[in-house]
């Protein structure tokens, strides 16, 4: 159903999937939308780089809430503003891209890596500091623009709540604790403990026309909560976010933040993967890990990398030797751009019912 109290009346309505994967209406009052705005344009400005620059607006709901929103701010900020809407393909955009000569890109992880391809970095030559909105934001695709002398920032949000969480000029990521109320579940008891993590759990301060109550996200969260930042902003500082992509075998549940820890363990150059869980008819599950890297692994690599996936946590070290299921020895593959959505995004984690 939708999220719209009968007795508030909204002034703007967007169509969004969001957080909830399927089609809803998000509601706002034009004080909502006035505060969105300001929220959005707070994080912005944190960044300490934004003012008087040339944006490229890159995102797949520019023409709706997220992208008006972002664009609203940004104007506040006295910035040129170049959007793109659906389906960025740099082919499309090569002309308006080498004319506008963007000083800063904004815009899920999905379209910022096809700029970094040898083919499009000329298209990039003038900017100076991108800025992820919309999807995780790897560590390898970060380090892929650092490299390059590009400045990396993250800015956390959803379709139902805009802008939750920004990275401030020191690189921290902040949770926006003045407009929204945090919570994070989790099973484990961490008493005294500096960091937490778990599911998170939001209550908006400020909407009305969409004033839910403790809406699970469905994100996973990693807090530290002793720590201070020198950019002045008090509260919580966010080690990790992310989409809660897992699988569950035989009640051992696998998250990709765990197995993107496991793979980084091993410092190998991997730039994409998949992991495959397929259930056979017997019940019996077979991990398939598929890969990419810009050299050609040797076998002590792969072993290095097999080790890594057999022993990601404990529990999962139990359930391969109680032979609920194998990991298959991991494959390096050509591409796997065939398995990638029309916007370029590649789920890491998939389960597949052998029928």
């Amino acid at each position: 159903q939708n999220f719209i109290y009968s007795d508030i009346k909204p002034a703007i309505t967007f169509l969004s999937g969001g957080t909830i994967k399927c089609p809803k209406r998000i509601p706002y009052t034009f004080t909502d939308y006035n505060n969105s705005v300001e929220i959005t344009y707070k994080a912005l400005k944190s960044m300490n780089i934004i003012d008087n620059r040339r944006v490229c607006l890159m995102h797949p709901f520019a023409p709706w809430a997220i992208g008006s929103i972002f664009q609203e701010a940004l104007l506040r900020m006295n910035c040129h503003v170049f959007p793109i809407g659906f389906g960025f393909l740099p082919d499309r955009y090569r002309q308006q891209l080498h004319d506008f000569k963007p000083e800063i890109l904004i815009g899920p992880a999905s379209f910022l890596s096809k700029l970094i391809d040898n083919e499009n970095i000329t298209l990039i030559n003038d900017c100076f500091a991108v800025i992820n909105a919309g999807e995780r934001f790897t560590p390898s695709l970060r380090n892929k623009f650092n490299k390059i002398g590009i400045e990396t920032f993250n800015i956390y949000g959803m379709a139902e709540f805009d802008t939750i969480a920004f990275e401030c000029c020191y690189h921290k990521l902040h949770l926006l604790e003045e407009f929204f109320y945090f919570e994070c579940l989790t099973n484990s008891n961490l008493d005294n403990s500096k960091s937490i993590e778990g599911e998170l759990v939001i209550t908006p301060l400020y909407r009305k026309a969409f004033g839910v109550f403790r809406y699970r996200t469905g994100d996973f969260i990693k807090l530290d909560i002793s720590s201070n930042c020198l950019c002045g902003h008090n509260g919580t500082i966010v080690k990790d976010i992310g989409r809660m992509e897992y699988i569950c075998i035989d009640g051992v549940t696998l998250s990709e933040i765990e197995l993107e820890c496991a793979i980084e363990s091993t410092k190998l150059p991997i730039k994409e993967y998949q992991l495959r869980a397929i259930k056979a008819k017997n019940g019996y599950v077979y991990i398939n890990f598929d890969f990419t890297a810009d050299i050609e692994m040797n076998r002590k690599q792969i072993e290095k990398l097999h080790y890594a996936l057999n022993h990601i946590n404990i529990d999962w070290e139990d359930l391969i030797r109680c032979k609920s299921c194998k990991i298959m020895e991991p494959q390096q593959v050509n591409s796997l751009d065939d398995r990638k959505t029309v916007r370029g995004k590649l789920d890491k984690i998939v389960w597949i019912e052998d029928e």
